[in-house]
This record gives C-alpha cells, sequence and structure tokens, in this order.
C-alpha cells in the first residue's frame, strides 16, 4: 500500500495511475528503395559501407525534430511529439532529407574510383518517405524510453511500425 495525499492506494490501483500517457505523434519511416536487389547483385563488402553511409546522412538530417527509434532493415524509423511538428516543417525536414540524400551519393559516386559492382550500382538507390500522424506511448526497455505506435486506448496492439508501412503500400496499390 501506498501512501497518495493522506489516504492509502492500493498497488494495483497505483500501477494503473503510472501508465504512460498517449501523446499525438509524427512517425517517419526512411525507407531505401532498390535496396533488395542492389543487395543481391552486388559485393557485400562495399554494399554495406554505402548503406551506412546513406543511412546516417538521412537520419543526421531528420533530427531535429525527429528522433531516431529504430532501424528495421534497409529503414529507419524516426518520430516526434506533434507539437514540435507542423505541416511546413514536416514537409521542409523530408525535402532537406531527401536533398541530403541525393547530394551525399553523388558525392560518393564522384570520389569513388572504385568498379566494383556496388560502386557502380548505387545510383539506383533511391529514398521513399512514408508519413504518419497517430498516437503512441512510450515504453521503457532497456534503460531507454521507445516509441510505441502500435499502442491503442485500452492498451491493445496493432503492430505499429510494421503496421504503418503495410497500410502505405496498400493505398500505393
Amino acid at each position: 500500500w501506498y501512501l497518495v495525499s493522506e489516504g492509502l492506494i492500493p498497488p494495483v490501483l497505483k500501477e494503473v495511475a503510472m501508465l504512460p500517457k498517449p501523446e499525438s505523434a509524427c512517425f517517419v519511416i526512411a525507407d531505401i528503395s532498390g535496396y533488395t536487389s542492389f543487395l543481391a547483385g552486388v559485393e557485400l563488402d562495399h554494399a554495406q559501407d554505402i548503406i551506412a553511409d546513406l543511412m546516417d546522412t538521412v537520419v543526421k538530417s531528420l533530427r531535429p525534430p525527429f528522433r531516431l527509434a529504430k532501424f528495421e532493415g534497409d529503414a529507419a524509423f524516426v518520430y516526434a511529439v506533434t507539437a514540435k511538428v507542423d505541416g511546413s516543417m514536416l514537409q521542409d525536414t523530408i525535402e532537406s532529407a531527401y536533398f541530403k540524400f541525393r547530394r551525399r551519393l553523388r558525392d560518393i559516386k564522384q570520389a569513388s574510383v572504385c568498379e566494383c559492382k556496388a560502386c557502380a550500382a548505387m545510383g539506383n538507390l533511391d529514398f521513399k518517405f512514408v508519413i504518419h500522424h497517430g498516437e503512441m506511448v512510450k515504453q521503457k526497455m532497456g534503460g531507454r524510453l521507445h516509441p510505441d505506435p502500435g499502442h491503442r486506448a485500452g492498451g491493445a496492439r496493432t503492430g505499429g511500425t510494421s503496421r504503418i508501412y503495410r497500410h502505405h503500400r496498400r493505398r500505393q496499390a
């Protein structure tokens, strides 16, 4: 039992009172287009360096206002609390990240004298951004808070980033 405001509260009710509150947020999945075919036909050592360099460029250009939540294969999942992002800022941030990606890709190609398949094919890579607005709660895992866009009122889970990406893919078809 815990003493709160001169009254006793059972431990179960204290846990309920401490559940994370949902926040309105903007989620972005920054995804490399052509990643699978790129990796399938090239030397992996150069390919991995190229992908890491390009992902680093894009993620850095999305900060701030976005925070990196995690990497999922060839994609970075970032988020920002909605109060920090408006439509104009979102468009400017995404455009800037895309132009920095294109510029970095051009710079790597121009600076490279390598003729391997990975270095020759990197120009076929592109970036796409999937943007979603919704609610999230922050879950503590490994000592850090992580966004959970799969949260729904009442605690039901909906699949988070995978659900957002699948929804985007269905709308494209």
